[in-house]
């Protein structure tokens, strides 16, 4: 048995009941599907669907809404608060709050290795994600306590209400042992809030030009989200010229945009990313004339299979202009060539 397949067992085991398996019934609809007689009941016998159980851990303080993620050999799964109007109780022990760290390495044994019970871990009914990759093994978990969605599903009786909501980083390379690596206090942003920013601004201001969206907003942001906007969504990269060139993120159908001569992007192999090197800036290469000679997300392809066509019709009409054989070997330049002196 693999420690996949037992997580995947385990997850199925989890989202269901701790009830004993003689109360388990095969599912005669669709899966999910509410059965004549069952509509409208929340608490519902629940279904084994051929499932076998070769394992249980069981943890309480989790039933319905409970998300699951998984690196290595072990399985994170969260707890929810309540009260919640549509079932009337609490839901869960206050005592077990937190994302439970299941060690599945032994999927016939799984044992309960901690509960996390930092800020976003206590309630993370809506985000929790693992990243399980080579050299980058990352648990984050978050809740959205004070937040509107926060509101409208505990009938404004959730006992965190008024609590920012949290983001909480784990490094686990001993999955069975996270590791605390960052917290992140989120602010609660809505649409007043916004209509405020813009109206402030806008304040003054002549032309659209003049505003300045991106202060507005990060003034909005605690210490550290207003370093993470920069890192993140910066307003410039920097090519090889050392020059630093405007983003322009107007268009939400398509990546920011970056308009810049291809001179200046001389030795740069890859495309400029950004949101953590997740995005690739979609580039407007330019001309002399400030003209896009190429519109891509793909500079590797560009220099290898469109540039040679573009140097042969452009290096005669633009004569002072550098047209290197091999764009990566050349150094970057802004303007024209410098002229030789004797």
């Amino acid at each position: 048995m693999t420690p996949s397949r037992g997580l995947a067992l385990l997850a199925a085991l989890l989202l269901s009941s701790a009830s004993a398996l003689a109360s388990d019934r095969l599912e005669t609809g669709l899966q999910g599907q509410s059965l004549p007689g069952e509509t409208g009941q929340v608490l519902a016998v629940p279904y084994s669907r051929g499932v076998t159980r070769i394992g249980h851990e069981p943890i309480r303080g989790r039933d319905s809404n409970v998300q699951l993620a998984w690196a290595g050999h072990c399985a994170y799964v969260s707890s929810t608060g309540g009260p919640f109007p549509i079932i009337g109780i609490m839901k869960g022990d206050a005592a077990l709050l937190g994302t439970a760290v299941i060690d599945v390495r032994n999927p016939r044994r799984p044992r309960l290795a901690k509960i996390l019970r930092e800020p976003g871990a206590l309630s993370a009914a809506e985000a929790i994600h693992a990243v399980d990759a080579p050299g980058r093994k990352v648990l984050a978990v978050g809740n959205y306590f004070g937040g509107p969605a926060a509101a409208g599903t505990s009938g404004g009786h959730d006992p965190h209400a008024g609590q920012p909501a949290w983001l909480a980083i784990y490094d686990v390379s001993n999955c069975a042992n996270p590791r605390l690596m960052a917290e992140v206090a989120w602010p609660e942003i809505n649409e007043d809030g916004l209509n405020q920013m813009l109206a402030e601004a806008c304040a003054n201001k002549r032309s659209r030009g003049e505003v300045r969206i991106v202060e507005g907003i990060r003034a909005m942001l605690q210490y550290p989200l207003d370093r993470k906007l920069e890192e993140f969504a910066p307003e410039s990269v920097e090519v090889p010229t050392e020059s630093h060139i405007t983003l322009d993120y107007s268009n939400l159908n398509t990546a920011p945009v970056l308009a810049v001569r291809l001179q200046e992007l001389f030795g740069l192999a890859q495309t400029p990313r950004i949101a953590g090197g997740r995005v690739n800036v979609l580039l407007h290469l330019l001309g002399p004339n400030y003209r896009p000679v190429q519109v891509t997300e793909d500079l590797a392809s560009f220099w290898k299979n469109t540039y040679p066509q573009v140097r042969k019709d452009l290096r005669a009409r633009y004569p002072k202009h550098s047209w290197p054989e091999d764009p990566l070997e050349a150094d970057a330049i802004r303007g024209p060539r410098k002229r030789r002196t004797q």
